[in-house]
């Protein structure tokens, strides 16, 4: 149902439907900011030092331009990664590797602006569609609370969450059962 995640609106308009572990976003109009249009997941944490794999996979009924990035939520929104990448008509899985070199961020967000970008030859009404998210941790580090946050804990769980009617799966690590 997508209920964990929610859209901002600068200018711009879309409807958000949920299946199957996607998200389809009809865009209305995407405003005159990147961020006219955003869709965003917050309830997460990042971690000092922390070496990172943000990825998912897009696909677009036209080339368009959108903006994944994690950032701080709130104040200046200073992003920890961020790229610009052309979404096409052919679904893609787009991979953001960064070091969080900033403070453990508890609460940061996790956005995907769809907004107007000065490249984009795309026009509205265009859908985009998000699926496979994740964010990954790929070493041990110490966490925001002093708690150690290992890159390969026992159980590993989508981070992210899951809609009601999706297939739920958990990797379990370590000696035979």
């Amino acid at each position: 149902n997508g209920s964990a995640w929610h859209t901002y609106f600068s200018g711009g308009s879309a409807d958000v439907s949920y299946s199957g572990g996607k998200a389809d976003v009809k865009i209305k109009n995407t405003g005159v900011v990147d961020y006219g249009v955003q869709l965003y997941y917050d309830g997460f944490r990042l971690f000092k030092d922390g070496e990172y794999t943000f990825s998912f996979t897009a696909v677009a009924t036209q080339d368009k331009m959108i903006q994944p990035r994690l950032q701080l939520n709130g104040g200046n929104y200073h992003a920890y990664v961020v790229d610009d990448v052309l979404v096409t008509t052919e679904p893609q899985t787009f991979t953001l590797n960064f070091t969080m070199t900033d403070d453990s961020d508890i609460a940061p967000r996790l956005a995907i602006n769809m907004g107007k970008f000065k490249t984009d030859t795309a026009e509205a009404p265009l859908t985009v569609t998000i699926s496979n998210v994740s964010v990954v941790l790929n070493n041990s580090v110490l966490g925001g609370d002093g708690d150690e946050a290992a890159a390969d804990p026992a159980i590993n769980l989508n981070q992210l969450g899951y809609a009601p009617k999706d297939t739920k799966i958990a990797v379990f690590r370590g000696e035979e059962m």
